[in-house]
């Protein structure tokens, strides 16, 4: 507790880590130091540029060296106050005078040190604010903690993690308390990728608050002389993608382009993770021959290592990469993801990473799933509830019309009105399976949902997406056959023969989502629970597999496509036979009227059939989160809500039915 009444001064440093200059013995092998242009000694002329590793990484050395810097001020001072936290300094004198001797030489012992104070946040008149803690002319109120809870992407939730993982040994936490939080660092490795903070993660980050709001006074004992050292010691977090890291491997080398390097701006960075030895190199480029320009350097000062670990990029996949290794006798491993859009060189534990990777080696632990974010604003997501239940309840209305009218009107007992009927009820299930979920994650600003939940909702989505391409397909043969073969058109499609054509096509379509569905949950999943759809669909969970674990499930597509495409080939050939027995009719009237009776059917078709196939086969150049989003709801929402009026449009006779059972209806209320 500071004296009652004692003026204060608190200075925040200005790039605290940034600035402690590197131990001699260090700086002429150190790999991210370079030249600034000045006229200083060599000694005196380095910085850090790429490996920035600061007060979130390495704590103890940014204390250590502040605490020996404000050693003399101690000394000079003894009835002063002067504490230390980091880069936050505060100092209490009992008198206003003593302060001002105190001000200039603690100013000079800083920038002796080569420490630079920020000017704008100097405080020199209450309130003072240090470390959380309001101090006002008399008392200190202490403040609540609060770590940022806005979670959204994995960039986000490895910020958070980061943070708390190195807080962890300062405030006695387990790694079993932390493991919901572990969580979020799982799934897809893109940075943009959606997270979401699950109840138990809020409960632990409660927690993690509660231990900082109770440590929060810390210093180091400043009379400890201590020397600074510069090195990579084991486990230390070191440069190298953290998709591949892992604790324990032999050398890992990644890339990554500095900007302030000029043409030298490929940076090559190899890690011996055995000894935590670093090697990094500056290059023209990222090709094969930089790889090797670069390993023969590092060949020479770290020696020749048994295997070397890299993605699969194309320069290191490359033959010229391969023979050299080869001539060296090093075998080589691709073991990280390549991502020419990932940052290549960051700031990792290794013992934090394996921690992940050991977490997600089964799906057994998996218990929900996080689906993609229709929005990310509030009001925007209001919206989006607004827009699906106006989508929702059209096709409800429109679909229950039909199926009321031809299940009620005895004169719409006829097969293209059976038929129509059943695709009405695929429509209805179709759309009650997706866009309900997605309408309650948009009103409640959520986005999990169940193991169970998502394999109900994958089965549900298949079986009746099946059934109407299915439905779709035998409908074609019925118009075949009202148009180019009439007079058989009650004896090849009776009352039976509907029935089973109707029968065949519900039970092709549960046979191939229970198939598909089995096989997909019976997966290994390695990779997360973050979904980047806003339903659960069979690619989404293909991603989330262990690697070579999911052939058998491709067999299954491939068996399905070939159905599908069977399916296609038989549309188009009815349509071919349809268009040529339309044009041989020599009126006019009678083409138009014959083609009037194929246009509906065939919009449907077309609208299915051009969702689907624009959707799982567009170009990868035009694929991104946004264009997947709007495609998925073009495929699974628009098509149900949009078939009862193609139906209705152009055929009076349904509208006549509806129309009747609309009067009825009324009447009788």
């Amino acid at each position: 507790m500071l004296p009652a009444d004692w003026p204060v001064l608190i200075v925040d440093l200005k790039d605290c880590f940034f600035t402690i200059p590197l131990h001699p013995d260090d700086r002429p092998k150190f790999a991210f130091t370079v030249p600034t242009i000045n006229n200083a000694e060599p000694a005196q002329r380095y910085q850090w540029r790429v490996l920035p590793q600061g007060m979130r990484n390495s704590p103890m050395l940014c204390q250590w060296y502040v605490a020996r810097a404000l050693s003399g001020v101690r000394k000079r001072f003894p009835d002063a106050h002067v504490y230390h936290y980091m880069d936050d300094i505060l100092v209490a004198t009992p008198t206003q005078e003593e302060l001002l001797r105190l001000q200039p030489q603690l100013l000079n012992a800083l920038h002796s040190h080569g420490l630079q104070v920020a000017p704008e946040k100097v405080q020199q008149q209450p309130p003072w604010k240090y470390l959380g803690v309001k101090i006002l002319e008399r008392t200190i109120r202490h403040q609540e903690v609060q770590f940022v809870q806005s979670v959204k992407t994995l960039n986000d939730a490895q910020k958070l993690v980061g943070v708390i993982t190195w807080l962890r040994p300062y405030l006695g936490l387990t790694t079993a308390q932390l493991s919901p939080l572990f969580e979020l660092l799982k799934g897809d490795t893109d940075l943009k990728s959606p997270r979401e903070l699950t109840p138990e993660a809020r409960k632990v980050l409660e927690e993690v608050q509660q231990a900082v709001s109770a440590c929060q006074v810390y210093r180091i004992e400043p009379s400890i002389d201590v020397t600074v050292f510069i090195t990579t010691p084991d486990l230390h977090p070191t440069g190298v993608n953290p998709r591949g890291l892992k604790a324990l491997e032999l050398w890992q080398t990644d890339v990554t382009q500095v900007a302030e390097f000029g043409r030298l701006k490929y940076v090559h960075v190899t890690v011996d993770t055995f000894s935590s030895a670093m090697w990094a190199s500056a290059h023209t480029g990222e090709k094969a021959r930089d790889v090797i320009a670069h390993w023969r350097q590092a060949f020479a000062v770290l020696g020749i290592p048994s295997a070397v670990k890299t993605d699969n990029g194309p320069a290191y996949a490359s033959q010229q990469v391969r023979q050299f290794l080869q001539s060296w006798g090093v075998s080589h491993n691709f073991g990280i993801p390549h991502s020419p859009t990932g940052q290549a060189i960051v700031e990792r534990n290794h013992g934090l990473y394996s921690q992940s990777e050991e977490m997600s080696n089964s799906s057994s632990s998996i218990s929900h799933f996080l689906l993609l974010a229709l929005a990310d604003t509030r009001q925007l997501q209001l919206l989006l509830f607004c827009l699906f239940l106006g989508i929702s309840l059209a096709a409800l209305l429109g679909n229950g019309l039909i199926i009321s009218a031809v299940a009620c009107g005895h004169l719409l007992h006829t097969p293209v009105f059976f038929f129509l009927l059943n695709l009405a009820l695929t429509d209805l299930g179709s759309i009650c399976t997706t866009v309900p979920k997605a309408m309650h994650n948009s009103l409640w600003d959520t986005r999990t949902i169940s193991y169970t939940g998502c394999a109900a909702q994958l089965f549900s989505f298949l079986f009746f997406i099946s059934a109407e391409f299915y439905l779709l397909t035998t409908m074609s043969y019925d118009r075949y056959v009202s148009i180019c073969k009439p007079l058989h058109y009650g004896t090849l499609l009776g009352s039976r023969a509907c029935a089973h054509m109707a029968a065949a096509a519900w039970a092709s379509a549960f046979l191939n989502a229970l198939m598909q569905t089995a096989n997909a949950f019976s997966l290994p999943l390695c990779h997360g629970n973050a979904l980047g759809q806003f339903f659960c669909e069979i690619p989404q969970i293909l991603k989330l597999s262990c690697s070579k674990s999911y052939l058998r499930e491709l067999g299954l597509i491939a068996v399905s496509a070939c159905l599908a495409l069977g399916c296609f080939v038989f549309i188009v050939f009815s349509y071919v036979q349809i268009f040529r027995a339309v044009l041989r009719i020599p009126s006019e009237q009678g083409r138009h009227k014959a083609f009037s009776t194929c246009l509906p059917h065939l919009a449907v078709v077309s609208l299915f059939l051009s969702t689907v196939m624009f959707a799982y086969l567009k170009p990868p150049s035009i694929s991104s989160p946004s264009v997947d989003l709007a495609l998925s709801v073009l495929y699974s929402v628009v098509p149900p809500a949009l078939n009862p009026l193609i139906y209705s449009l152009r055929n009076q006779e349904l509208k006549a039915a509806v129309r009747r059972q609309m009067t009825g209806w009324f009447q009788k209320h």
